[in-house]
């Protein structure tokens, strides 16, 4: 079942933020082209404060149900399909659902009940948690990586590696995503919090302490770590959750002050080297910051006021950010489909972590409930088309 939700868009903001800037010469940061209020509303003058809450008697029921899993034949992973489909794990399964809506086995995890998933850039191989690698051979192999470590991110093009800071010594490690002891020290900040491989595998950005004695930054290297180049200076706070778009040429990341409680989507483009304020969020956390690999533009995020509730605000490519409640819920973006579906799971605001959640999509303000019982899901894709990193002179790149 699907229902379709009437969402609120943000009204632009005609303030520019401080505290983020890029390092280019000349380069003025951006207005925010959206501002999100802790109280959802709009932030036209006079505008009386809209709902962006679902009531809970109009949520749709779920789509499937554990009495609907197929429990004959073999569990049977394939090629990842071009249009995608919505993966989740359940009763110690990998199951998918197609993108017609047909209901399969992907893989038996053997026991292992994963709390996070994460697809390679083929759909070919997944982690099931950030410590282990279901291969295309059907092995499951150790990644060398603590369990907990869910800034685990996979080389591109190809997955054939993996990248995540240590969390004692803020060092990036670079390992083999099929041998976990070839592992080799890529950072190129003195300290990094987040790392992301562009698309084209030769090059990575990472936020963190610099290494040239300027504090606080975003910097791009190559994928071994040298001829590292400070792009940004964030001049209070911390960085998280840093991702490459789809086709390469921006990136995006949440900078979150630490002097006035303010959070800030941002987006850098390579090609222009402007920083653009994606939403700009006061008093609130922000958390999960996914871009699509498929659909260049399309990105989601999730604002909390407090542990009680949150909301999830999606922004289509060329649109405003729009946002999505329901009541008495936690919500979490996860990953994205083809045509700007996102996928996302509902939670309790009472429940501990790890506790089994609701599967849920959005696509074009129509939300679908999948099912429920789930302890980790994410979209298998194939990564979308791509260029190589596009560098202008000037922009402090060499």
């Amino acid at each position: 079942m699907a229902l379709t939700v009437t969402l609120v868009a943000c009204a632009p903001d005609a303030t520019s933020s401080n505290g983020t800037r890029a390092t280019t010469p000349g380069v003025e940061t951006t207005p925010p082209s959206s501002t999100v209020s802790s109280d959802s509303t709009t932030t036209a003058p006079g505008a009386a404060p809209p709902t962006t809450t679902a009531p809970a008697d109009e949520l749709p029921l779920a789509r499937f149900s554990a009495a609907d899993l197929p429990t004959d034949g073999p569990c049977v992973r394939g090629a990842a399909p071009a249009d995608g489909e919505t993966t989740f794990v359940l009763d110690g399964k990998l199951w998918a659902v197609s993108a017609s809506g047909d209901l399969s086995c992907v893989a038996d995890l053997k026991g292992r009940d994963p709390h996070w998933i994460h697809w390679s850039p083929d759909g070919d191989e997944v982690l099931v948690g950030p410590d282990v690698v279901l291969r295309d051979d059907g092995r499951f192999v150790q990644t060398g990586y603590f369990p907990d470590n869910r800034t685990l991110r996979w080389s591109l093009p190809t997955g054939k590696a993996l990248i995540a800071p240590n969390a004692q010594s803020g060092k990036l490690i670079w390992r083999n995503a099929h041998d976990s002891g070839e592992r080799i020290d890529v950072s190129f900040a003195e300290r990094t919090t987040t790392a992301a491989y562009h698309p084209a595998g030769k090059h990575l950005a990472a936020a963190g302490i610099g290494s040239d004695g300027g504090g606080e930054g975003v910097f791009v290297a190559t994928n071994r770590g040298k001829n590292m180049m400070r792009i940004g200076q964030i001049e209070s706070g911390e960085v998280t959750d840093l991702d490459f778009e789809m086709n390469g040429n921006s990136l995006v990341f949440i900078h979150d002050h630490d002097t006035d409680g303010i959070s800030e989507v941002h987006r850098y483009s390579f090609d222009t080297g402007l920083l653009e304020v994606v939403a700009t969020v006061p008093g609130e956390t922000v958390t999960g910051l996914v871009a699509s690999p498929v659909d260049q533009g399309a990105l989601a995020w999730s604002t909390s006021h407090s542990t009680l509730s949150s909301q999830l605000w999606v922004q289509a490519p060329g649109a405003q950010p729009v946002a999505i409640g329901m009541p008495e819920s936690m919500l979490q973006p996860l990953s994205w489909l083809p045509n700007h579906q996102l996928l996302f799971t509902r939670t309790s605001p009472a429940a501990p972590p790890g506790t089994a959640a609701e599967l849920w999509s959005w696509s074009d303000g129509t939300l679908t409930h999948i099912i429920d019982g789930v302890s980790a899901a994410a979209a298998r894709t194939i990564h979308g088309p791509y260029l190589e990193l596009n560098i202008i002179q000037g922009s402090g790149f060499g």
